[in-house]
């Protein structure tokens, strides 16, 4: 049954089952002979799948390439019919506010439209293949008596392409989609938590620019969109009651990236959402029903050289997001920014922090391996001759659901001076707390500032320690090995958290 009023999940219901359709169906028609390439009915369109297997191995996911033809070509397909979704979704959209009924043809309708919205209609290269006319068929039964905008734009939800995305989704270890494209999508605390600290560090959101360099689904995007324009809002210099004012200035000092075209899609989704929530809002910013939200969520390589022509009129007062890991790293990057090290994380850190405006700070979740592994030494070398560190958040390694990573979320400033290592910064050991622990987000509260809840030293400890300690492995030290630390002749386990009253100081716990 796909109308579920009561719970507001139909056209969730009916997106899911779509996305399944679309799948058997270029399965049937292109692939009848278990997904094999030789034996497909591509035809002309071969080149152009291939194309699209070729950018997964070489660009978003390397680990394709690992995997024998079959399962390859099953991964792509995937990807296509979550962007075929995602595409019957905008349709539906867009007819339901024109009070006209869901089109008998739904590629007709895609392609009529795709000029006016060409980053969410048109996800080059993965447009190479088409649904047939009998899933077409199917899929407008479903939609027709169906009504999606109450359940996106006005029920309680503030989320909506989040709900979409996780019910599109519902298994981000078994799905290909994800499995292909190598994301691990931000936790909702994770992302509040993040943008909370950044508006505390910035001191607030009217006048600042900030970037995503890998966007994914947009959490972040959507999240830092709501804080602008909520700040213009507030802002006494503009009239409180203007939301066109404010949601312009929320267009103009935001900007996101991502190198795979259906996470652009679905991030300038989530933002047509934001804007079509008021039809006087959309209508004064899209006068001719017309928007391109590629000029704040575009594709690209944030590792690319000629990146800095795209934000030569855009210099961030904050970097923010959950940049990839484990992604290829070509010879030519790896040259450029020499750190000696082929994690991806590391490269999108310096990037990050070479764009930054003087000041201006960097939020991200990495892997906590740049504290731990050797090779990392000249990647922390480079942050501390950059700038200032304020905090390490060490999260538990079941943060991100169905996966076990090491992470951490760090605080960086920029500085225009060389800064002296004589300096503390805030180092919270958090490991100990899982998500579905009450005081995961108590602990996370405390690291904004939001409160300062008393938590058990056994699963809280903060410490003041001395930036001199980036030189280590692992930090905070042992305090028995802070001498020998001086005559750098050892490494420390962080696992092993002793007080020492100079340069590892606990403040809480």
């Amino acid at each position: 049954e796909i109308r579920d009023r009561r719970h507001g999940t139909h056209h969730i219901k009916a997106l899911s089952l779509t996305r399944n359709m679309i799948f058997a169906d270029l399965a049937e028609v292109y692939f009848p002979e278990s997904f094999k390439l030789d034996g497909s009915k591509l035809g002309k369109r071969r080149a152009g799948f291939e194309k699209v297997l070729i950018t997964r191995k070489s660009f978003v996911d390397s680990s394709l390439a690992d995997l024998d033809e079959q399962k390859a070509v099953q991964h792509v397909l995937s990807s296509i019919a979550l962007s075929l979704t995602l595409k019957v979704l905008f349709v539906k959209i867009l007819t339901e506010r024109r009070g006209d009924n869901f089109p008998a043809n739904v590629r007709q309708a895609i392609d009529r439209w795709s000029s006016s919205f060409p980053g969410i209609l048109r996800a080059e290269p993965y447009d190479v293949l088409e649904f047939s006319d009998q899933a077409q068929e199917k899929i407008s039964n479903m939609f027709a008596p169906i009504g999606v905008l109450e359940a996106l734009l006005f029920q309680a939800s503030d989320n909506p392409i989040g709900d979409i995305w996780d019910g599109l989704v519902e298994s981000e270890f078994d799905d290909l989609q994800v499995k292909s494209l190598g994301n691990v999508y931000t936790p909702r605390p994770i992302v509040n938590a993040m943008v909370d600290a950044s508006e505390k560090a910035l001191g607030g959101w009217v006048g600042k620019n900030v970037l995503e360099p890998a966007c994914g689904s947009g959490h972040f995007v959507r999240e830092v969109y709501k804080r602008i324009r909520n700040a213009y809002l507030n802002e006494r210099k503009i009239v409180k009651t203007n939301p066109v004012i404010a949601h312009r200035k929320a267009l103009e000092h935001l900007r996101a990236i991502d190198i795979d075209p259906i996470a652009v899609q679905t991030t300038q989704l989530g933002m047509f959402l934001e804007l079509y929530r008021s039809t006087d809002v959309w209508k004064a910013v899209a006068p001719n029903d017309k928007f391109d939200f590629s000029t704040v969520v575009d594709r690209a390589d944030f590792l690319d050289d000629g990146l800095g022509a795209k934000f030569s009129d855009f210099t961030p007062s904050l970097v923010i997001g959950n940049p990839p890991y484990g992604i290829e790293v070509t010879k030519s990057v790896s040259e450029r920014y020499d750190i000696n090290n082929n994690d991806s994380y590391g490269y999108f850190i310096i990037r990050a922090l070479n764009l930054l405006d003087v000041t201006g700070r960097l939020l991200f979740v990495v892997s906590s391996t740049f504290l731990t592994v050797r090779t990392h030494q000249r990647l922390r070398k480079k942050i501390f001759e950059k700038g200032i560190i304020h905090s390490i958040y060490q999260l538990h390694r079941n943060t991100f659901a169905g996966r076990d990573v090491f992470c951490a979320l760090i605080d960086f400033e920029r500085s225009a001076l060389t800064p002296s290592l004589k300096y503390n910064y805030r180092y919270i050991d958090a490991w100990s707390i899982h998500p579905k622990m009450p005081e995961f987000l108590l602990a996370l509260d405390n690291w904004t500032g939001r409160c300062n809840s008393k938590i058990p030293d056994t699963l809280f400890r903060e410490y003041q320690t001395n930036a001199s300690l980036a030189k280590l492995r692992q930090q905070p030290p042992h305090a028995k090995d802070l001498e020998s630390f001086f005559d750098k002749r050892t490494f420390i386990d962080t696992r092993k958290l002793i007080a020492n009253q100079e340069l590892c100081l606990p403040i809480h716990g």
